[in-house]
Protein backbone atom coordinates (compact mmCIF):
# COMPACT_ATOMS: atom_id res chain seq x y z
CA UNK A 1 0.00 0.00 0.00
CA UNK A 2 1.42 3.33 -1.05
CA UNK A 3 0.57 6.28 1.15
CA UNK A 4 1.03 9.83 0.16
CA UNK A 5 0.00 12.88 2.14
CA UNK A 6 -1.84 15.69 0.45
CA UNK A 7 0.43 18.50 -0.73
CA UNK A 8 0.83 21.45 1.62
CA UNK A 9 0.45 24.85 -0.09
CA UNK A 10 3.08 27.58 0.28
CA UNK A 11 2.36 31.31 0.04
CA UNK A 12 5.18 33.43 -1.36
CA UNK A 13 5.50 37.21 -1.09
CA UNK A 14 6.26 38.90 -4.42
CA UNK A 15 7.69 42.40 -4.09
CA UNK A 16 8.46 45.20 -6.51
CA UNK A 17 5.85 44.32 -9.11
CA UNK A 18 5.20 46.96 -11.75
CA UNK A 19 2.05 49.06 -11.85
CA UNK A 20 1.02 47.16 -14.99
CA UNK A 21 1.11 43.74 -13.29
CA UNK A 22 -2.29 42.06 -13.01
CA UNK A 23 -3.40 38.91 -11.21
CA UNK A 24 -3.42 37.13 -14.59
CA UNK A 25 0.08 38.25 -15.61
CA UNK A 26 1.48 37.36 -12.18
CA UNK A 27 -0.11 33.91 -12.45
CA UNK A 28 1.26 33.41 -15.97
CA UNK A 29 4.78 34.34 -14.86
CA UNK A 30 4.78 31.90 -11.92
CA UNK A 31 2.84 29.00 -13.53
CA UNK A 32 5.92 28.25 -15.62
CA UNK A 33 7.51 26.89 -12.44
CA UNK A 34 4.69 24.79 -11.03
CA UNK A 35 0.95 24.66 -10.38
CA UNK A 36 -0.61 27.52 -8.41
CA UNK A 37 -3.60 27.87 -6.13
CA UNK A 38 -3.76 31.64 -6.65
CA UNK A 39 -1.82 34.73 -7.64
CA UNK A 40 -2.94 38.09 -6.28
CA UNK A 41 -1.62 41.62 -6.77
CA UNK A 42 -2.52 43.74 -3.75
CA UNK A 43 -4.33 46.98 -4.55
CA UNK A 44 -5.32 50.08 -2.65
CA UNK A 45 -8.92 49.59 -1.56
CA UNK A 46 -9.83 53.26 -2.17
CA UNK A 47 -8.17 53.88 -5.52
CA UNK A 48 -7.73 50.38 -6.94
CA UNK A 49 -4.09 51.20 -7.77
CA UNK A 50 -1.47 48.52 -7.34
CA UNK A 51 0.48 48.59 -4.09
CA UNK A 52 3.36 47.02 -6.06
CA UNK A 53 3.42 43.70 -4.26
CA UNK A 54 1.44 40.50 -4.26
CA UNK A 55 1.27 36.89 -3.16
CA UNK A 56 1.53 33.61 -5.06
CA UNK A 57 0.26 30.41 -3.45
CA UNK A 58 1.90 27.25 -4.76
CA UNK A 59 0.03 23.95 -4.67
CA UNK A 60 2.96 22.16 -3.04
CA UNK A 61 5.52 23.68 -0.70
CA UNK A 62 8.14 21.33 -2.17
CA UNK A 63 8.16 23.60 -5.25
CA UNK A 64 8.83 26.77 -3.22
CA UNK A 65 12.64 26.78 -3.16
CA UNK A 66 12.90 26.00 -6.87
CA UNK A 67 10.32 28.67 -7.73
CA UNK A 68 12.06 31.29 -5.61
CA UNK A 69 15.42 30.52 -7.23
CA UNK A 70 13.93 30.65 -10.74
CA UNK A 71 12.01 33.91 -10.28
CA UNK A 72 14.31 35.92 -8.02
CA UNK A 73 15.06 39.31 -9.65
CA UNK A 74 12.74 38.58 -12.59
Amino acid sequence: VSRRAAPIPAKLFVGSVSDATTNASLRKHFEQHGPLVEAVVITNRDTGASRNFGFVTLVDRKDAARTIDATHHS
